[in-house]
């Protein structure tokens, strides 16, 4: 028995345990021309293929040599020189219809209960490591796509179709308030620009009239999954107005087909002690119109406090004059 030549210590039959010849052996940039120049247009016969991947496949890596390429790929940095240079070499680059099948073929199956993860959650401390690791970089949408790539990934989406427990589930979590709020206020902050041009309109008229009514269209505030526009919380009334072309105006838009929902939301604000009324947005146009609206509506408020007065005064006076009856 010898010991490997390479300076390990093993001891083997030959000059060299199985792979040590190529250890502290650097080749030279003319060698390493060479070696590709005589690599391209070579192609490895399926049968040759087939055999490294099942020798490949047999073989478990053992915890000490995990944590050796671990070690040794943590060394290696990508540099923006040599990731500009990968981009670039694969700029432009098409792959045929066989190619992509055999990629599509070949992909291994992770949907549902096959994902590694199904079932599992990451634990808080992973979950701040993955948070630090993406620290600093791009995300995904940070780049434009084009408009082919657009189509395609809007394709993609619209074929994808949820399973019966993910829409259970997705159902059931609206039954949270905090998350029901929390989504409708993401929606309507990402999707409208709030308040609108009417709106601004309306909130400034209700401040000249020196009204406790405040703008909550933003989703600030929701009333079993409804987000109201203007509210008076401490009168418990709420103010709706209502876009023309979209609660379908039958003075702006007679032969529209969109049906105005407002009565819908007048019931479901009822029972949390809300009462509402709608200004449409035409009806801007003309402020007095606007202005006795609201005033009515809050001479409502005073109306039933001064009934409540009358009637808290009444049995006041009854509850007397018996007392004198009894002395």
């Amino acid at each position: 028995m010898n010991s490997c030549e390479c300076g390990c210590g093993i001891e083997c039959k030959k000059r060299f345990v199985h792979n040590h010849q190529k250890r502290n052996v650097h080749l030279s940039v003319e060698h390493k021309i060479k070696l590709r120049l005589a690599g391209l247009g070579r192609k490895q016969s399926k049968e040759t293929i087939e055999k490294r991947v099942a020798k490949i496949r047999g073989i478990a890596c053992s915890e000490n040599t995990k944590s050796k390429i671990s070690e040794t790929l943590k060394k290696y940095e990508i540099t923006k020189v040599h990731r500009d240079a990968l981009s670039k070499s694969k700029y432009g680059r098409v792959l045929s219809e066989e190619h992509k099948n055999a990629i599509r073929l070949n992909r291994p199956d992770f949907s549902g209960n096959k994902h590694p993860m199904y079932g599992k959650h990451h634990s808080e401390s992973t979950r701040i490591k993955m948070s630090l690791s993406q620290k600093g970089k791009k995300h995904l949408y940070a780049y434009k796509f084009s408009e082919k790539d657009k189509v395609k990934i809007s394709i993609a989406r619209k074929s994808k179709k949820l399973s019966e427990h993910h829409i259970e589930a997705l159902k059931k979590s609206w039954n949270n308030p905090e998350v029901a709020a929390r989504r409708l206020f993401s929606i309507l902050r990402s999707n409208f620009n709030r308040p609108n041009k009417s709106e601004t309109r309306l909130s400034l008229l209700l401040s000249d009239l020196n009204t406790d009514f405040k703008y909550v269209g933003n989703g600030s505030f929701i009333i079993d999954h409804k987000n109201p526009d203007f509210v008076n919380k401490e009168s418990k009334k709420i103010i709706e107005l209502q876009g023309c072309y979209w609660h379908g105006c039958k003075i702006c838009f007679p032969n529209s087909k969109k049906s105005n929902n407002f009565p819908d939301r007048q019931q479901i604000f009822k029972p949390a002690g809300y009462d509402s009324i709608e200004i449409w947005e035409h009806e801007l146009k003309s402020p007095e119109v606007v202005i006795s609206k609201v005033k009515d509506f809050n001479s409502l408020d005073e109306i039933e406090k001064a009934c409540k007065e009358q009637e808290r005064i009444s049995l006041m006076s009854i509850a007397l004059h018996d007392r004198k009856i009894k002395d």
